[in-house]
Parts: C-alpha cells; sequence; structure tokens
C-alpha cells in the first residue's frame, strides 16, 4: 500500500524529475508496490497462455486488458468513472437494445451503444466467473479456488471515437496536434464524454423504463458559477457578470501571488479557492482609455450531486500543483475522506474538511472562508443567482498517473508511466455481481441434471466444451459460495468495497490507499466526491443496479449492407429459415478473419534493447457462421474496420482491397457494430460456438462467451503443458488434406474446425483418443511441426 511509505520520506527528494538511479530514497520509482507497476501483457504469439485471472483477487470486478503502447489506452479508466454512476449505467445498458434506435440510420453515429457494449462486456465477465474450470484441479475444494474474472477490451470503442469529427475537433486523442500532455488527458476526455453521453442519450430514451434522458450529466455533475469582472480605478464602473456552467471543477493553485514563498495548505483551503476565484490583472478600460487593473472573479452559485475536479497538475512541474498535493500533513493523508461544501447568503463560499484526529479520539474539522468579504455589488449579484447549498460530500474515486519504472530513458510521450483507478464499488454493484454468478451457476447444474437438448449431438457437443468436466455436484457448490458471500454484505452490513485498477491487474484496498499522494511516483488526474448524508448514503434517489435481460431483436441478424453494388446477399433466406431452428445448445462452427489498422512502431534504447512504442493491432475484416446441424452457412459477411486498413494481411486472411471496398464488393459488407450484434444475438440463443483458437477471435471482437458455449478445438487437441497446434497442421495430419496453401478462408475455417471436433468424437467412442494425441504430437516433433517433411527416413 503505498500510504504506508513514510510520510516525510518525500523532503529527502529535492527534485520531482529525479529518476531511477539519481539519488533520493522512500517514495522514489523505485519503490512503488508491485501492484501499481505496469504488468506487461505476454505478446501476441504467447497469448494463448495468458489468463487475466491470475492477476485479479477480489473475485468480482474485471480490470481491462489494453496495452498502454496502444493509442488512447488511457480512456479504459476513465469509462469505469462512468459505469459506476448507477444513473449512466442503466442509461447506457439499456441503449444498446433498443429496438427503435437499432433500426435508426444514425445508430451507427452514435456513441453510446458502443459504450454499451464495454459495460456489458464488464459484467459478463463477473457473471460467468464461477463456470470455469479450477486451475490444477477440478475440485472446487481446494482453498485455490477462485471466480476466475479475465478482463474487458474496450477497442471497438477506442477505435469508434478515433474517428468521431468531435473528437479530432476538440483535440482531445493521442496524435492530437493540440492534445493536452498524456498524464493529463483523462480530464479533458472526461469532459468530451460525458457532453457526448447528454448529447445522444435522449436519443435512446425509453420512457416506459426509465426518465427522460436529456441532460443527465448536467443534472449530475454540472456546477453553475457567475463570473464577474470589475475594474478597481473606476469606481464608476459597474462590474459585469455573466453564467456560466461546467460539469468538472478545474483546481486552482494559483493560491499565493508570483515570488511569495508557498505555505503547506490544506485541501479544504484549495477547494474553496478554486470555487471562489479572483484574479487580478491589469487590462484596457475603453472609459478611462488607460490600462487598469481589472477584478476577476469566479464564484459557484449551484453545487451537484456529483462533483468532479479536474486536478490540472499530472505531469507537469512541481511548482504547477503537486507541491499542493504532497504537503505534510502528519500521518493523515492530504486528500480528505469527506469535505462540506455550503454556499453562504452572503456569495462567498465555506468548505469544511474532516480528518481523523491524532489521538485516534474521532473526527476533527476545519473550516475555511475566503480571504475577506466580497464588494457589495458583487455580492448582492451573487447572492442573488446562488442557489444557497450546503452539501456532505464523500471521496468516491481517484484516478492518478503513475510515473513509468522501466529504467529507461526515453523522449516519448507514450512511454513516461500509465494510469490507474482507485474506486469506491457500492455495495448494490456488488450484490448484482454476486447474485449473477450464482444464478448462472445454478442454471448449469440444472442443466447438467436434465437433458434439454434433443438431438445425441447436441449432447456430445456439451461433452467438449471448455467447462464439460464440472459436476452438477461441483455448480451447486459455486452458487452456494456465491450466495454465502451475499449473506455476508447483509450480515456484517459492510462498508462500500474500495478497488484499484490497473490494467488487469486488480486488487482490494483501502480508502487511506487512495487519498495517499505523498509518493512521488503518483500524480492526480480525476478526483469525484459524492453527495452523501450523515450516514454516509447517497442522498439523491439512484436506480435500482440490476440486470437487463431483454433479448436482442432478429432483426440485427439481417444487416444492412454498405456495398454500394450488392445491397443484399443470397443466404438471407438461410438466415431467416436457420433463425427458427435456433435453441440452447445448437453447435454453430466460427471463424474470423482480421486486418491490420495499426503496424507496430519500435525503437531502440541506449542498452541496445527493443522498446515497443506502439503495438500491431488488429481490426475484424470477416466472419462466417455455418449451422452444424444443417451444414448450411448462416452468416458470410466482410466486415469495414472504422480505421483505415494498413495492412490487409492476404496470406492469412484472404482479404484484398477490393474486398473491403463498398463501391466494388459483390458480396455484402458490414459494420463493425452489425458485426458484433450478430454474435452477440447467437450468443444470447444459447448457441455453442465450434472453432479454433476462439479466444483471439472474441477478444478482437470485444464478445464475452461463457465456457459452456465455447468448443475450441485448439484446447481438445493439446496436451497440457505442450504447445497449441496450428488448423492446418491438424487439418493435414488428422483429416488428410492440405488447406489454405495460399491464402485462408473463413467458411473453410470454420469447416475444418467442425470436422476435428467430429473426428475427436470419432476417436473418443472407439477407445483410442490417448494413443491418437500422443501419436499427433510425437508426429508434430518429428518434422518441427512443418508440413511436407518426409519423415521414413528420420
Amino acid at each position: 500500500l503505498c500510504y504506508e511509505e513514510g510520510w516525510n520520506e518525500i523532503r529527502k527528494q529535492q527534485h520531482r524529475g529525479q529518476r531511477n538511479g539519481s539519488g533520493g530514497s522512500s517514495g522514489e520509482i523505485n519503490d512503488i508496490p508491485a501492484r501499481y507497476k505496469l504488468q506487461v501483457r505476454p505478446g501476441f504469439n504467447a497469448s494463448g497462455a495468458f489468463d487475466p485471472s491470475e492477476y485479479n483477487d477480489t473475485g468480482l470486478f474485471p480490470g481491462w486488458d489494453y496495452e498502454p503502447t496502444m493509442p488512447n489506452a488511457w480512456v479504459s479508466p476513465v469509462l469505469l468513472l462512468f459505469y459506476f454512476v448507477p444513473e449512466i449505467r442503466a442509461a447506457v445498458l439499456s441503449s444498446q437494445r433498443n429496438e427503435k434506435s437499432l433500426a435508426s440510420k444514425s445508430y451507427e453515429k452514435t456513441l453510446i451503444p458502443e459504450l454499451g457494449f464495454v459495460f456489458d462486456q464488464m459484467e459478463s465477465l463477473s457473471r460467468y466467473g464461477l463456470l470455469y474450470p479450477s486451475k490444477g484441479t477440478r475440485s472446487f475444494e481446494t482453498k485455490s479456488f477462485r471466480p476466475r474474472i479475465s478482463a474487458w477490451v474496450p477497442s471497438n470503442l477506442l477505435s469508434f471515437i478515433a474517428t468521431m469529427p468531435e473528437a479530432e475537433q476538440l483535440q482531445v486523442l493521442d496524435g492530437s496536434p493540440a492534445a493536452v500532455d498524456r498524464p493529463r488527458r483523462p480530464e479533458s476526455f472526461f469532459r468530451f464524454l460525458a457532453y457526448q453521453l447528454d448529447k445522444e442519450l435522449p436519443l435512446f430514451s425509453n420512457t416506459k423504463s426509465q426518465e427522460p434522458a436529456s441532460k443527465l450529466m448536467d443534472s449530475l455533475s454540472g456546477l453553475s458559477f457567475l463570473s464577474s469582472n470589475q475594474f478597481i480605478e473606476s469606481k464608476s464602473s459597474a462590474p459585469t457578470q455573466s453564467l456560466t456552467r461546467a460539469l468538472t471543477l478545474d483546481l486552482n493553485y494559483d493560491f499565493f501571488p508570483p515570488g511569495m514563498e508557498k505555505r503547506p495548505i490544506r485541501f479544504g483551503e484549495l477547494l474553496q479557492h478554486s470555487l471562489c476565484r479572483e484574479t487580478r490583472l491589469r487590462a484596457w478600460n475603453n472609459k478611462s482609455r488607460a490600462y487598469e487593473t481589472i477584478v476577476q472573479r469566479k464564484i459557484a452559485t449551484s453545487l451537484p450531486q456529483i462533483l468532479t475536479f479536474s486536478c490540472s497538475c499530472a505531469g507537469r512541474k512541481e511548482e504547477d500543483g503537486m507541491w499542493a498535493w504532497r504537503t505534510d500533513h502528519g500521518n493523515e493523508p492530504w486528500l480528505p475522506e469527506f469535505v462540506e461544501v455550503e454556499l453562504l447568503p452572503d456569495g462567498n463560499v465555506e468548505v469544511t474538511e474532516w480528518q481523523q484526529a491524532a489521538d485516534g479520539s474521532g473526527e476533527k474539522f476545519s473550516a475555511f472562508r475566503g480571504k475577506g468579504s466580497l464588494p457589495q455589488e458583487v455580492s448582492q449579484m451573487v447572492s442573488h443567482a446562488s442557489s444557497k447549498e450546503k452539501f456532505r460530500y464523500r471521496l468516491d474515486a481517484v484516478l492518478s498517473f503513475v510515473t513509468d519504472t522501466s529504467g529507461e530513458e526515453v523522449d516519448h510521450d507514450d512511454v513516461l508511466g500509465h494510469h490507474v483507478l482507485h474506486a469506491r464499488v457500492p455495495l448494490d454493484y456488488k450484490r448484482m455481481l454476486l447474485k449473477g454468478q450464482a444464478e448462472e451457476a445454478r442454471k448449469l447444474a440444472s442443466s447438467k441434471s436434465k437433458k434439454q437438448s434433443t438431438t445425441p449431438e447436441m449432447d456430445e457437443v456439451r461433452n467438449l466444451v471448455l467447462s464439460a468436466g464440472i459436476s452438477e455436484e461441483e455448480y451447486e457448490k459455486r452458487a452456494e459460495y456465491a450466495e454465502q458471500q451475499l449473506r455476508l454484505i447483509d450480515e456484517k452490513e459492510s462498508a462500500n468495497e474500495w478497488v484499484l485498477y490497473n490494467g488487469f491487474r486488480v486488487s482490494k484496498t483501502v480508502v487511506e490507499d487512495a487519498r495517499a499522494y505523498h509518493v512521488r511516483w503518483r500524480e492526480p488526474v480525476l478526483v469525484i466526491f459524492q453527495a452523501v448524508d450523515e450516514n454516509g448514503s447517497p442522498i439523491r434517489n439512484t436506480p435500482d443496479v440490476i440486470s437487463e435481460s431483454i433479448p436482442l431483436p432478429e432483426s440485427v441478424m439481417i444487416p444492412r449492407s454498405l456495398s454500394t453494388v450488392s445491397k443484399g446477399c443470397n443466404n438471407d433466406f438461410a438466415v431467416t429459415k436457420g433463425l427458427t431452428l435456433l435453441q440452447e445448445g445448437r453447435p454453430m462452427a466460427f471463424d474470423a478473419e482480421f486486418v491490420s489498422v495499426q503496424e507496430e512502431e519500435s525503437m531502440l534504447t541506449e542498452s541496445g534493447q527493443k522498446l515497443v512504442l506502439r503495438d500491431t493491432r488488429h481490426a475484424l475484416g470477416r466472419i462466417s457462421v455455418f449451422d452444424c446441424p444443417t451444414r448450411e452457412v448462416l452468416i458470410d459477411d466482410h466486415v469495414l474496420p472504422r480505421e483505415r486498413v494498413v495492412d490487409f494481411l492476404t496470406r492469412f486472411s484472404g482479404i484484398v482491397a477490393d474486398d473491403l471496398d463498398p463501391s466494388k464488393a459483390s458480396h455484402r459488407i458490414v459494420s463493425t457494430r452489425s458485426a458484433y450484434l450478430q454474435m452477440r444475438y447467437l450468443l444470447e440463443q444459447g448457441c455453442i460456438f465450434v472453432g479454433h483458437g476462439l479466444k483471439q477471435d472474441f477478444s478482437t471482437l470485444n464478445l464475452v462467451v461463457p465456457p459452456h458455449q465455447i468448443l475450441d478445438t485448439v484446447e481438445i487437441f493439446h496436451q497440457p503443458g505442450t504447445r497449441y497446434i496450428s488448423l492446418r497442421f491438424l487439418a493435414n495430419y488428422v483429416l488428410g488434406r492440405d488447406m489454405q496453401q495460399d491464402t485462408h478462408d473463413s467458411v473453410e475455417d470454420a469447416r475444418a474446425a467442425y470436422e476435428l471436433y467430429q473426428k475427436a468424437l470419432q476417436w473418443k467412442k472407439e477407445g483410442v483418443w490417448e494413443q491418437r494425441l500422443r501419436e499427433l504430437y510425437s508426429y508434430g516433433d518429428k518434422t518441427s511441426w512443418k508440413l511436407g517433411v518426409d519423415t521414413t527416413t528420420s
């Protein structure tokens, strides 16, 4: 925990810019606790063995799996800030299933559904956490068992944002010429996303299930300010006034005049100064025809339910604001857990902060008001506009920038550090997720005891899915585990839980850890307080945190074609017919092909090591699905990425430029969002996906599929502790035919995976499965896993 570092050690490091090996003591970059450090994900080729759940000790709350070397990776923790607002979560999740909006042409141009898909990923990962086999053992009784919570992928959302005209105009993303420094980019993006939500949510408002969503963010986070300008020398000049509205409060560090030595200040002082700002400067007075001193004031006249601070100091020099956060404050963190803000009748603002008494006798408070009274004219203006509110606020989240720990000095904007988030998770969220885990485990326990399928083939499919080895009794035990956790919440009246999100590394923590900024490697970016009553409960009526169960409509299975040559598709009839046959447990063979939208960028460091500045990034280029029982192709659509394709990867994907050109392609081309909805529909119908290497396909698609709906031949034809085998090698050895000699074809790949599954079934029925698998690996070792090698002479 970073708050356990010595509070006064910061004094030993004289310059904030010092790095590893440059002097200093405790609190330096070398002393970063492991859970704050950047955990590097294994490379693409090794991703099959990578399991983010090994870095998550919460059992409930998933982090994100998106490398900091990817563009706009700092967006991920900002998304969680919105997710943990119940009103935003409810409105955004409902938008992805709004049938009226799904049918509109503007649907593809809106950001909110994509955000809803990310929120759905978060909850699905937690909901399915008890359905995976236990690592190293199949017994639930082992103490090492814990829910396996993987990590969500925001790549589709980020691709959409990168192509939004509004994001380009406001210069909030990586690569924008006028973007702020990377440590502070979450601040501008938070404002951008907040305003975008208020702009789009009314389009998805469903009056039957929720209140009109117009200006939802403004109603929760909006502050009103009165700004006035007054010349001092010209007594006859009345102060001017204007009213403004903001969704965040920029903390203002101009606490002391230039040249004046800074003294330690309290957070309450800084907050009061930011809510009631006064600046003096020289300006031209048209009436006196001379330069005069003008006083500019900006004073809060209303308070929000959710108070969000832009800290405006991360990545900057110490004198630009970090000096305040580094204030030595005894044994208590400088950032308080509770503050109270009151808009006084005379127009002034008073801030009270509570801290734990040094002797442990309870809380003590300090009140802060402006340096002096406001001029009468200004006081009257502010008093007339002021709501004269008084709110007690509780700290709910802090987003921070952690400086780079690589030890390499590289002059590059994207390797300076990474962002982490401390969030107070409401108990209602924890209840919802635990209830979902229990329901899913009970559901699978029930399916184990009942033969729900109508054909022997469907029963055989269930015997080879990823969760096939878990018994009915074990599912029941897992459901009881989640239900026990639910009872503990109610019996102990537990407090809200603090969680530290650091990419896919997620850990439980405490509020003191969230409040600690005395360590030199952690810098504040966004801080969020929520208005609460004396008992610490939110004063507003929040919607119930429940899981949505409204299914997607069938219409998503026949999306609009983007091709101007071919508007329709020759298998629409097959799709319509296939939909009538869909039922839970029906096997669907699936394969996807990808193109590259970003090439790898790297450089050599002074030590001669390769440093990746930008990872290769892929996007969906084609999806193919065929119905296994009927052998009919259900879906075979090319997918147009939102971003420019830099490499069609034709050798591997079989895709050429004309295939994704709407003016030239004779087949159907669909959007990334349409392709996602098609797969999401099949998922919700309970279909079992048969394929080879599905983990990477689903990850790029941003789709969370539970293990009992995955039949992956890369796992079936695998011996523990050995390498995974390619589809082409398996088809050559097991099926006796060579495939993909020139290029890939996703329909052919899907069929091959299904035939491999059938061969595995045949060998199991004949009782030769273990023998055939040993022979396969022996042959692969002899040929070094290459095709066309003659082994008769070896």
